[in-house]
């Protein structure tokens, strides 16, 4: 039964393992939504989580897809930023670093990776982390592929990229290395993917994968076109499951998101959990979603009470998913955005001048939309430029699952 009382849907399957049908948790719908390239989406669609895997999910039917094909119809990747570049990540102490960079550092720290290779990156986008492995990874060959490709002369000037494909038939296979930056999150039967990237390593290849964290970053719950949002635990059973050894898996790397480092195994498939193990664990990732649901709630109260008591403008602080989705909430009003990352000041985002923490009026309240321990560091680190900052609710945020 759902949180808020209601079945599964029978007319629907797990889009992972194809079981029973997701069991939906209540009150989803009422939020507004925001694409995954940062604009904002109506609010609808359904989520749950399926009693067989424990995967927290959005039920892929036919409305969803509908909805999926429009955004990618007019998908800009980091069209906030100047030249398209990808997300800067800043470390507690604020020091700024591109997230691909920071990934790709901390593989070679913990494989060792040999002095050349093949890699592949599955979902290249216009090629932020072939430009990272293009500057780290100087005797490797590179590889691109992604069916959505809008700027393969983009990807392919980037130095040491051999090809880049949107077909897996033209895709070739003994890869080192393959790659998924924010791509599982993104595909329906996410196993059917891994099986056909286990097809194209190396037995002694090594495979990266990046995706959000529910438990620490309830935004990603509200990403329309996000099907499948992960704990640890459901991140480890799908990369094992698709018959991989994990190396590394950790929510400790970068905030707000699941680092998974695996190898290829002998047998293809591991033994999965008990049926009654798989029980308590989607009851806990049902938990879980509601507590981020009803954060976001609380979120949306206070800035909307804020917004009404405002004595002078109002900004909000970031220009990503939370920043996008909270200037929807308030129905767009807002008189501008805070952004440390140097690559996005001075422009434009919806009408509204992006600001270095600096330049931001002093007599402004700037709206937080971020995991309150997240928006406290930032606060404490900026000191006196943070007076007008509003921190947003806390967070009764879920053990580690």
């Amino acid at each position: 039964m759902a949180a808020d009382g209601t079945r599964g849907d029978a007319r629907h399957v797990c889009h992972n393992c194809g079981r029973a049908g997701p069991v939906e948790i209540g009150g989803f719908s009422s939020h507004a939504r925001v694409t995954s390239d940062c604009r904002p989406w109506p609010a609808g669609g359904k989520l749950g989580v399926c009693t067989a895997c424990a995967l927290v999910q959005k039920i892929v039917h036919a409305e969803w897809r509908r909805e999926v094909a429009e955004i990618y119809a007019c998908y800009a990747l980091y069209h906030q930023s100047r030249d398209r570049t990808e997300q800067t990540v800043f470390d507690p102490l604020g020091r700024a670093a591109p997230r691909s960079g920071r990934l790709l550092q901390t593989l070679q720290q913990i494989t060792g990776l040999p002095p050349s290779g093949r890699m592949l990156d599955v979902g290249c986008g216009n090629g932020a982390t072939l430009q990272a492995a293009s500057e780290l990874l100087a005797g490797w060959s590179l590889s691109g592929h992604d069916p959505h490709l809008s700027e393969p002369e983009r990807v392919l000037s980037i130095p040491r990229v051999a090809a880049v494909h949107d077909d897996w038939k033209d895709t070739p296979d003994a890869f080192d290395l393959v790659t998924l930056v924010h791509v599982l999150e993104h595909v329906p039967n996410p196993v059917q993917l891994l099986a056909e990237i286990r097809s194209r390593l190396r037995p002694d290849g090594h495979l990266l994968v990046q995706v959000p964290y529910f438990v620490d970053n309830p935004f990603d719950l509200v990403i329309a076109d996000h099907c499948s949002h992960f704990t640890l635990t459901t991140a480890r059973r799908l990369v094992t499951g698709a018959g991989f050894d994990l190396v590394h898996v950790s929510a400790q790397l970068l905030h707000k998101e699941v680092t998974v480092i695996a190898r290829p195994n002998a047998c293809k498939k591991s033994a999965g959990p008990m049926a009654t193990e798989l029980r308590s664990e989607s009851a806990k990732h049902a938990e879980a979603a509601c507590a981020a649901l009803a954060w976001l709630s609380a979120l949306r109260a206070s800035c909307q009470r804020a917004r009404t008591q405002a004595p002078g403008r109002l900004g909000i602080f970031g220009t990503s998913i939370g920043g996008n989705w909270l200037l929807a909430t308030l129905e767009e009003c807002a008189d501008f955005f805070v952004d440390e990352d140097g690559a996005r000041v001075e422009r434009r985002l919806r009408g509204r001048p992006v600001l270095a923490p600096p330049d931001a009026p002093r007599d402004a309240t700037v709206l937080m939309p971020l995991p309150h321990r997240i928006a406290v560091s930032i606060r404490e680190r900026l000191g006196d430029l943070a007076q007008g900052y509003l921190l947003p609710p806390d967070y009764a945020r879920p053990a580690p699952i």
